[in-house]
């Protein structure tokens, strides 16, 4: 009798346990607020994808409301329904490149309320886009209100009030088809140099730039500077160069690292040699490139936030070059000349005579004028024409 004892206060204990814990009772659920947030407000004419983040309790729906004057529907979402939901859904977007931009609504319905979010695509300028580029730098190549890019400008952090470059942004490729600044000791300044501070420039709404934090995920592509890092050394100026308007999926061992870096040190190391270099840095892209094929020249690559960034189809780098004390050059101390590189595997070691193009001969490859602030006498006479063939005319490559 005492070893059934023994045994059923256990077995009870066990049946009271369960009938504590297990009578189908659920604890209740707690509720959300609906939730919605949006990747992005706005992004460029190029075709992407961005996320779209859902929080709801119970049954929800999701769907996109387009302008009334609009019966193009030009995005999609991956998901329109569920059920208690904290999940990321994937909103795709169509290319666009109209001048005047387009908007739509993304809107959740939950819990009987209704959240709406707006996104906007096309080239909406900020308000720090909106500047006219002044007719005194020297280093500016002409800009076209007709051809749908913006002038951007950088001021250096150290001194406020002085520009470190300035930009031409294309949004539909979202490159800068050109970075210009003046080049000299005293800008170069003294610092650790390289930073390695990739981050957003603050011209821009993230969703019009590359998010460049991590490389663009392609083994053979570097995240290529136009103004080179080492053409700034001092902190705050050096961290602007990180900026991903700034960059541009460049081709790495056989060119970023191999010939422009070459060229970069070579226009580096002649500021101490003249009073100011005026540089402008380009690069070539086709048209819609960002609708092109994935991870080629003349295609498109993405950035950390999968926009699309075309990858130019060349470069080049034109320099202006001022002594006030010299007569070698005449027309006031004004000296010029250009390189252009299909963006290809290049193995040379160094910048040969045979490299080089006349400011002109640039000009007619791109279809726009350079150093447009200089006088016309100066650039007819002594800048443009300096031939490639007679390259000891062309001091400044010495």
């Amino acid at each position: 009798m005492n070893f059934f004892k023994r045994i059923i206060i256990p077995i009870l204990s066990i049946s009271i346990l369960f009938s504590c814990t297990g009578n189908g009772i659920e604890p209740d659920k707690v509720k959300v607020e609906p939730g919605l947030e949006l990747q992005f407000s706005e992004v460029s004419g190029a075709k992407g994808y961005m996320f779209v983040n859902v929080e709801a309790s119970g049954q929800w729906e999701l769907k996109l409301e387009y302008e009334q004057e609009t019966t193009e529907q030009w995005a999609s979402l991956s998901q329109t329904s569920g059920k208690d939901t904290k999940k990321a859904i994937v909103l795709s977007y169509q290319a666009y490149s109209g001048a005047s931009g387009r908007t739509l609504e993304v809107v959740l319905s939950a819990s009987g309320k209704a959240i709406r979010k707006s996104l906007y695509q096309g080239r909406k300028k900020s308000v720090a886009m909106q500047a006219t580029a002044p007719v005194s730098w020297l280093e500016l190549p002409e800009t076209n209100e007709k051809d749908g890019l913006d002038w951007g400008l950088v001021e250096m952090a150290s001194t406020p009030g002085m520009r470190n470059y300035s930009y031409y942004w294309d949004y539909d490729n979202m490159v800068a088809r050109w970075v210009a600044y003046p080049l000299n000791s005293g800008l170069i300044g003294e610092g650790k140099g390289r930073t390695d501070a990739w981050g957003l420039d603050p011209n821009l709404p993230q969703g019009q730039q590359p998010v460049l934090y991590r490389s663009w995920g392609v083994g053979w592509l570097d995240r290529g500077h136009q103004i080179p890092s080492a053409d700034r050394l001092r902190d705050g100026d050096n961290q602007q160069t990180f900026y991903g308007t700034n960059m541009t999926p460049q081709i790495g061992k056989n060119f970023n690292q191999g010939i422009w870096a070459i060229l970069e040190g070579k226009v580096r190391s002649w500021s101490g040699k003249y009073d100011t270099l005026y540089v402008v840095t380009g690069c070539v892209v086709k048209q819609n490139s960002t609708q092109g094929k994935y991870n080629q020249v003349g295609g498109y690559v993405y950035d950390n936030d999968r926009k699309r960034v075309a990858v130019p189809t060349a470069y080049y780098k034109a320099v202006l070059g001022y002594k006030a004390s010299s007569s070698t050059y005449g027309y006031g101390g004004y000296c010029g000349a250009a390189i252009y590189y299909d963006h290809e595997d290049i193995y040379n070691t160094g910048i040969y005579a045979s490299d080089l193009i006349s400011i002109r001969e640039l000009e007619e490859k791109l279809g726009y004028k350079l150093f447009v602030n200089l006088s016309k006498k100066i650039s007819e006479e002594q800048v443009e024409k300096v031939k490639t063939q007679d390259p000891s005319k062309v001091a400044v490559w010495k």
